[in-house]
């Protein structure tokens, strides 16, 4: 009875912890929570309440109890692995808005007025904080953390526990979601980037009419007032289409459960 028990109890534990690896990398990844500078503690907590609310409705480990070090590895590097892709592909929306907010920012001339980000710990463009800031508020107001709740609940369902699978047909799906990434910043970039042209354009000319106005001097306040224009013009469009990226999370994060099965 005693060594039913002791086996039972490691079956117990070794499910927790499977389930907690990944719920911790999910966690990692959330908006403001995931955060270098949210709590270690708060994180911590966050995600032992998640294990410990999926414990009852996850089927625990039925298969043989490892016996060394290299077999437990082996149990549980997928699993990490898994929560880790999960919480990547979630991550590259706010990585293409970061970098749109890079692009725009360089174009309107806040190249210089950078602040320090603690997320990655290096500077960024003040625009990129503001649009890494309005995505954070688009995705809480769609419910995009229940999404990614429901992600991960959906992820015991379609790859049970210890059953993760690694097939190459990975690399060409985040080959996809990066060129995707980087088509959504020049996407969100875009009408700052073409006003800046166009600006460009019609400050060489005055240029050539008048030699004697110093165009770069005076392109400063010019496109700083253009761009900050367009910025707010374009907040609204702007917020629709990260709603709409989102919403093709939840399908990306599906399609890579798929995969991993």
């Amino acid at each position: 009875m005693a060594g039913l028990d002791d086996a039972a109890l490691m079956t117990f534990a070794l499910t927790a912890t499977a389930i907690l690896i990944r719920v911790s990398l999910i966690v990692t990844f959330l908006p403001v929570l995931g955060e270098d500078f949210a709590p270690v503690r708060v994180r911590a907590l966050l995600a032992l309440a998640l294990t410990a609310c999926l414990i009852p409705v996850v089927p625990v480990h039925a298969g043989a109890l490892p016996e060394t070090t290299g077999e437990l590895a082996v149990l549980m590097i997928p699993e990490f692995i898994l929560g880790l892709l999960l919480g990547l592909t979630a991550r590259l929306v706010f990585a293409a808005v970061q970098f749109a907010g890079q692009l725009a920012g360089e174009q309107i001339g806040f190249g210089i007025a950078s602040i320090f980000d603690p997320v990655n710990n290096a500077q960024i463009s003040i625009v990129a904080q503001l649009y890494y800031l309005f995505s954070i508020l688009i995705f809480f107001a769609i419910d995009g953390h229940h999404l990614l709740l429901g992600a991960l609940v959906q992820s015991f369902e379609i790859v049970p526990l210890f059953s993760v699978n690694l097939p190459g047909s990975l690399l060409g799906f985040f080959g996809r979601e990066v060129a995707h990434m980087f088509t959504l910043a020049v996407i969100i970039a875009a009408p700052i980037m073409a006003a800046m042209l166009l600006s460009n354009l019609a400050l060489g000319l005055v240029s050539k009419a008048v030699p004697q106005i110093n165009i770069f001097i005076e392109s400063f306040p010019i496109h700083i007032l253009l761009g900050l224009t367009i910025l707010g013009l374009t907040f609204g469009a702007f917020g629709a289409l990260l709603a709409t990226q989102f919403t093709r999370l939840d399908g990306a994060l599906g399609q890579l459960l798929q995969l991993l099965q």
